[in-house]
């Protein structure tokens, strides 16, 4: 059982005989410090997107909404319209027709 363990690691020892440095390639430094010199300069929209791009934000926005809308919904109206003016005589709506301006009459 030893000699298994002894085996194993001295294989995955002589695996990492060949291995050499990994080279980056010519350009990754200057994309670093583009990346890094454009963070510095963001504008006010840049700032504000970001901050309303986060996803607390968007919600609490889209529950603020929601909240509003459901007081409008269910405190109603409280005062009466007083305008509101009803008939208990039947309109026929067929009678009204833009074509035919001569039988004005309901």
């Amino acid at each position: 059982m030893k000699e298994k363990i002894t085996s194993s690691v001295e294989q995955a020892m002589n695996s990492v005989d060949g291995m050499q440095r990994a080279q980056a390639p010519g350009y990754l430094y200057a994309k670093i410090l583009s990346g890094v010199y454009r963070r510095q300069t963001l504008t006010i929209w840049e700032r504000i997107s970001a901050f309303m791009a986060r996803p607390v934000v968007t919600l609490t926005c889209i529950a603020v909404v929601v909240a509003i809308n459901a007081l409008i919904i269910f405190k109603g109206n409280a005062v009466p319209a007083g305008n509101v003016i009803a008939s208990a005589e039947p309109v026929d709506f067929y009678s009204y027709d833009i074509y035919n301006a001569e039988n004005m009459e309901p």
